[in-house]
């Protein structure tokens, strides 16, 4: 009876531990970023592949049409190329709207122009931007969101979106991503 409630004891003890330290390492983590741990949605990356892989490469030369009020450009191994301009009802342009809609999670309130020039330099990465800045959903004068694809710097950035909004004459970038 006495090593059946020692067997018992030790088991409740381990048990306390291992939640103890479970528990204190995810406190660490939230106290860290400032957010509970979540597992950030990647799924998105394969449909705005298949989106790339629709669109024809953007012509040098091409008829504006009166106003256009988006650009896509595609950002990868250092290269800048245009993928999509056009209206607000484009079918691209709609899916990138929705996935900043999607966002739920904030991981850094600002970054630098710096590190935003180190990702368009070194990963693949979607740019949205727009002609007129706005208030648009979370931001206020909304003007660019980065979708990076594929992060070439090891440092956990594919599937983070990098937003630009402007406040007070000023840019300010902050890095977002959606949760599943």
């Amino acid at each position: 009876m006495w090593n059946r409630a020692k067997t018992v004891l030790i088991t409740l003890i381990l048990v306390a531990a291992s939640l103890t330290v479970y528990f204190s390492l995810y406190l660490k983590a939230y106290t860290l970023t400032g957010l509970p741990i979540t597992e950030r949605d990647t799924s998105w990356i394969s449909k705005v592949n298949s989106l790339l892989e629709e669109s024809k490469p953007y012509p040098d030369e091409y008829t504006k049409p009166p106003i256009i009020w988006f650009h896509i450009y595609l950002y990868e191994n250092g290269t800048e190329q245009l993928v999509d301009a056009g209206e607000a009802d484009n079918e691209f342009v709609v899916y990138l709207q929705d996935l900043l809609l999607r966002v739920d999670g904030q991981r850094n309130i600002s970054i630098t122009q710096e590190f935003v020039n180190k990702v368009l330099a070194t990963n693949k990465v979607l740019m949205l931007t727009e002609r007129m800045y706005h208030d648009f959903h979370l931001w206020k004068n909304f003007g660019r969101a980065l979708f990076v694809l594929e992060d070439n710097l090891n440092e956990d950035l594919e599937g983070i979106i990098i937003v630009r909004e402007t406040i007070e004459g000023n840019w300010r970038w902050s890095r977002w991503e959606i949760t599943k």
